[in-house]
């Protein structure tokens, strides 16, 4: 047991997992749910996207998938192929749906700002930090909490 506060949980469910076992799946993801962990939708729409999970699971995240992130440039009409729309779409869903939106495999300046520009709220990759052995996570996470005020981490907190 780590004592961490369900509250302050996350916890990353890809659709194909779901699927595997889809009642029992669903009732652990309530159970969890329940306790007050937050459940995020990995990989969202890249595999079984189906709106009916959103409905019936208790999902409080979209994660959109790095391959949407990697053609993303901060200069609006730059972008040639789809994943501005893709992204927007990602986003617009779950605002309307009222769930948050991470991005996955943030790791430039360019993909950080494109990601704000489509109202995308949050954002793990590179850009933020390499990745780390769990020993230096505390210090990382001092660092990280004083240099920034809570607003400042969100990617789109000055487009919303």
């Amino acid at each position: 047991m780590t004592g961490v506060p369900p509250s302050q949980l996350t916890l990353e469910i890809t659709e194909s997992s779901l699927l595997q076992d889809a009642d029992s799946s669903h009732a652990k993801v309530a159970a969890l749910s329940a306790l007050g962990a937050r459940i995020a939708l990995d990989d969202f729409g890249t595999g079984y996207s189906s709106f009916a999970y959103l409905q019936q699971l208790q999902v409080r995240c979209l994660k959109i998938d790095k391959s949407f992130v990697d053609g993303l440039s901060a200069e609006p009409g730059k972008d040639t192929r789809t994943e501005p729309k893709l992204v927007r779409s990602i986003v617009d869903l779950s605002d309307a749906l009222g769930l948050e939106t991470i991005a996955e495999g943030t790791e430039t300046e360019d993909q950080f700002e494109a990601l704000g520009r489509l109202g995308c709220q949050f954002g793990q990759g590179f850009v933020f930090s390499p990745a780390v052995p769990p020993e230096d996570m505390r210090s990382l996470l001092r660092t990280f909490s004083a240099s920034l005020r809570p607003a400042e981490k969100a990617l789109g907190s000055s487009q919303r």
